[in-house]
């Protein structure tokens, strides 16, 4: 089927899909706007290991956003977006400032979860952080050197969650390749 559509094309149609659906499909390292469907590529950060603790209990997207409390048109107040992009792409991820404003409210729909991210804080994770509006909760690097050694099994005694330990990963600067795919060796 070859490429019919420019990625800039894919990700304009993925919007109509959901609003993070466009980050999907773009070259790995992106930082969105608007719903999400705003896309702007940029250069890989540093590799680093990333562990998922997906809980089985899910967030209702539109209850957490109710739980913001924001009228039509109000902006939140907080860091500027554009500091703390350059504070990932020119500091180090072990150290950047991780920020989601739907964490407080996500927290009051599904209160296990600030109890979660609170145990993964206590572990020496050098950041935890919700991810979008729930449930998934995500560590950066390894847990600190007085973490336990089965600090995972305790999570899914203590919780009923699923943890996946990922390494970040860029995609290649070939665009006809995915991920995971490697160029033909050629003899």
């Amino acid at each position: 089927a070859g490429f019919p559509l420019s990625e800039d094309e894919l990700i304009k149609l993925a919007a109509d899909l959901g609003s993070d659906v466009g980050f999907f499909l773009s070259g790995g390292t992106a930082y969105c706007t608007g719903r999400g469907e705003l896309v702007d590529f940029r250069k890989p950060l540093e590799p680093c290991t990333i562990y998922l603790i997906k809980p089985k209990v899910g967030c209702s997207t539109p209850a957490v956003y109710g739980a913001l409390g924001l009228e039509k048109g109000q902006q939140l107040s907080g860091l500027d977006p554009e500091a703390l992009l350059k504070e990932f792409e020119e500091g180090s991820i072990y150290k950047a400032t991780f920020i989601n404003d739907l964490e407080p409210p996500a927290f009051q729909v599904v209160p296990l979860l600030r109890e979660i991210k609170e145990d993964l804080e206590k572990l020496g994770f050098p950041a935890v952080m919700m991810s979008g509006s729930g449930s998934t909760i995500f560590c950066i690097g390894s847990p600190g050197a007085d973490a336990p050694n089965n600090w995972q099994e305790e999570l899914v005694a203590k919780y009923d969650v699923d943890i996946f330990e990922q390494a970040s990963c860029s995609r290649l600067n070939n665009a006809n390749l995915w991920y995971a795919e490697q160029p033909a060796e050629t003899s």
